[in-house]
């Protein structure tokens, strides 16, 4: 399938609506308006919100900041969360059986930054997206996506929990491999729909930054159609980078020591 082809089709694939996403997630520098707006949030919300850690002003301060500050929208954009997260069994979906998926596309949580936050790691070159497709089961591996951010999410939270003071993970994605017959045929565009969709709105200010590294030309086609549709700053965010080593080793090691690079980097 020609670049153009896959441009066509994709940039219909993924013109969907997403939500406005500001990063780093801190409650640090806010103004006395931003944290009243937590406040009303919270007296909107606080009778339906499941769980504790939901309550706390870093979880509230996420939708708000995904929706500029608007109360009203913050509060619509959560619920539509809570819903979500409901219809999808999200609180059990760690207890699932992954260990196939776990087996055929592996990520990796056990390495940190110099802050101490969490790096989501995972060789997306190697995962062949097409078999799954041609399968029907695109909708396991976005479910897949939503366990995997959700249990970053739960380390962050655990790491609070303990007395860190980090609110955010990073994702390394490495895209070594990249071909547009295995990742970007026909069948396989839908999922970067998802893919965007769940970081944006189901997981807004969870990641304070998305890196690719090792991303051949082709995928910058597919990349620049999705950069389209999100946000100002989800773009700022995602930080892309070639196949020079020296480039990408040099920018990564700015935030992150060698000694807790993934182990294929």
């Amino acid at each position: 399938m020609s670049l153009s082809r896959v441009s066509s089709i994709l940039a219909a694939v993924v013109s969907v609506a997403v939500v406005v996403q500001a990063w780093p997630i801190t409650l640090t520098g806010l103004t006395k308006s931003q944290r009243f707006t937590i406040e009303e949030l919270r007296d909107k919300v606080a009778d339906d919100l499941p769980h504790a850690y939901m309550k706390e002003d870093i979880y509230l301060l996420r939708w708000l900041s995904a929706k500029n500050f608007d109360v009203n929208q913050a509060e619509k954009l959560l619920r539509e969360n809570l819903k979500w997260r409901r219809e999808n069994r999200i609180d059990t979906i760690m207890q699932e059986d992954w260990s196939q998926m776990d087996a055929d596309f592996p990520y990796y949580l056990s390495n940190y930054d110099k802050q101490g936050r969490p790096l989501l790691y995972f060789s997306y070159g190697d995962w062949d997206i097409r078999k799954l497709a041609i399968a029907g089961m695109l909708p396991k591996l976005g479910r897949y996506f939503s366990k995997m951010f959700e249990e970053a999410d739960m380390k962050v939270r655990a790491m609070r929990a303990k007395g860190s003071n980090i609110t955010q993970f990073n994702m390394i994605m490495n895209m070594d491999g990249y071909n547009l017959a295995q990742h970007a045929c026909l069948p396989c565009l839908p999922f970067y729909t998802t893919l965007s969709t769940t970081l944006e709105a189901r997981y807004p200010g969870t990641a304070e930054k998305v890196i690719f590294v090792n991303s051949p030309t082709v995928f910058e086609v597919v990349l620049s159609l999705i950069r389209g549709v999100l946000s100002s700053q989800a773009r700022e965010t995602m930080k892309i980078y070639g196949t020079d080593r020296k480039l990408w080793e040099s920018k990564l090691l700015e935030f992150v020591d060698r000694s807790q690079f993934p182990g294929d980097l």
